[in-house]
């Protein structure tokens, strides 16, 4: 295919620019960023609603969890612990961003309404729903419906459509590593994924961390590092106590992380090669619908699809990892653009703005913002858009 005026007129940069948050702040306080979750059946299911519950049956409680500056996961930990059921009874359709208000859906199996009296915990409020035969499942979502406020000496630009890229979330945002544990997973190279693991350090983490995996990387002592390695890093102590039976068992060492945590690795690099493809897409003026998720069963389209994969020296079977928990990943296609119609931007005061509007599951807000007002630049794809 070939390119569109359009996306010819797209300016590459040869090193991307670092502007940080200068060109922009977002999240200043937890009202400054609300994310409400639309679902299939009850639509967007909004912070300020109050909702009546519909009976029903079966064994599932469908509930609206509205909640502040909670983590999903670890607000799906605190309930499971309050009510006193394991963590899987607890399901959700997808994460949302920690430093927001945000309402979703979720599911508690083997749970009566009446038991959510005893639920009592601070920024997060369950309202029951509704019995259900079926849970809430990843995925078993429309979409999420936000409104933001920015903070900018910028005027935002005015765009149709905007870039798919995968957001910094996908990939770590304290500790930016998941990508790359991901590569070394899929190329088969167990000991170089478990030491990013365990000793990749970034200035956003704590001090005693750093300190931590530091020292491991100097002197290579799993033994030894188990008395120095802070306790909130469970899964790093998991490994190192693996490890420091079988100091060369790296394969073992990772068996002891969760599968759901081995597949965010995965998931992490394909978003990375996914990101790498929309890039030289803009670049060279390409006009695809879709971009690889790359998995063992994909169909390449393009030659460039296959150009990525060479240029990582991967092949498509390197996404089967059948000795570490089954983690095949078989592949899919992400449109490469997607269109927002209901946007809705209000300029409150100077510097300052209210954004409104909504995105399909999977896309996210972080990139409309920074496309908006920091012309893409945060996700240090190299691209720039023209003003």
């Amino acid at each position: 295919m070939g390119g569109n005026s359009s996306l010819r007129a797209l300016v590459v940069s040869v090193q991307s620019s670092d502007t940080g948050t200068s060109a922009y702040k977002i999240k200043e306080k937890a009202e400054d960023f609300i994310v409400e979750e639309i679902t299939k059946d009850y639509g967007v299911l909004s912070v300020n609603k109050k909702y009546r519950f519909q009976g029903g049956r079966g064994e599932y409680l469908l509930c609206v969890m509205k909640k502040r500056n909670w983590d999903t996961l670890l607000a799906v930990e605190k309930i499971a612990k309050q009510l006193n059921i394991p963590n899987r009874s607890v399901s959700f359709a997808g994460t949302k961003d920690k430093r927001s208000i945000s309402s979703q859906l979720i599911s508690i199996k083997g749970v009566r309404k009446e038991e959510l009296k005893k639920f009592n915990v601070e920024n997060i409020e369950l309202v029951p729903l509704a019995y259900r035969d079926r849970g809430v499942f990843i995925g078993d979502l429309v979409g999420n419906h936000f409104i933001i406020r920015v903070y900018s000496d910028r005027e935002p630009r005015r765009m149709d459509k905007f870039p798919n890229f995968f957001g910094e979330q996908r990939f770590g945002v304290i500790r930016p590593i998941t990508a790359d544990v991901g590569e070394s997973i899929v190329k088969k190279d167990f000991e170089k994924a478990v030491m990013t693991y365990l000793t990749a350090v970034d200035e956003r983490e704590d001090e005693n961390s750093i300190k931590a995996r530091k020292k491991l990387a100097e002197e290579m002592n799993f033994k030894e590092a188990l008395k120095y390695f802070p306790k909130r890093l469970r899964f790093e102590r998991k490994m190192l106590v693996s490890l420091s039976r079988q100091p060369r068992n790296y394969l073992r060492a990772l068996r002891m992380l969760p599968r759901s945590l081995l597949k965010m690795f995965v998931h992490a690099y394909q978003a990375k090669l996914f990101n790498e493809f929309l890039a030289e897409c803009i670049k060279r003026g390409l006009d695809y619908e879709t971009g690889p998720i790359y998995g063992y069963a994909l169909e390449l389209e393009n030659e460039l699809e296959q150009e990525i994969l060479e240029r990582h020296g991967l092949t498509l079977e390197d996404f089967r990892v059948n000795n570490l928990h089954d983690l095949r990943s078989k592949g899919t296609r992400r449109k490469l653009w997607i269109e927002i119609g209901d946007m809705k931007i209000v300029k409150e005061a100077e510097g300052r703005y209210l954004l409104d509007f909504s995105l399909p599951k999977g896309s996210y807000a972080t990139v409309v913002i920074d496309c908006l007002f920091n012309n893409c630049q945060q996700i240090g794809t190299g691209v720039e858009l023209p003003r």
